[in-house]
């Protein structure tokens, strides 16, 4: 936990040209976040999101 919140803008963008090692680390910290603080809606909105949009492309990880 920093002095600044971390803010992730290319999650903003088209997340098909994104890696989806770039869209877990998010993920993983949302889920630490909720798991230390609770859940809080920006990041159960944030959370569902990335993990619609990574879902389908889940095997990619495992090709590289």
């Amino acid at each position: 936990m920093g002095e600044e919140r971390r803010m992730c803008p290319e999650l903003l963008g088209d997340l098909t040209l994104l890696p989806v090692r770039d869209i877990e680390t998010p993920l993983v910290e949302i889920a630490s976040g909720t798991s230390s603080f609770g859940p809080t809606e920006v990041w159960n909105s944030w959370y569902h999101y990335l993990l619609a949009q990574t879902l389908p492309r889940a095997h990619e990880a495992s090709l590289s």
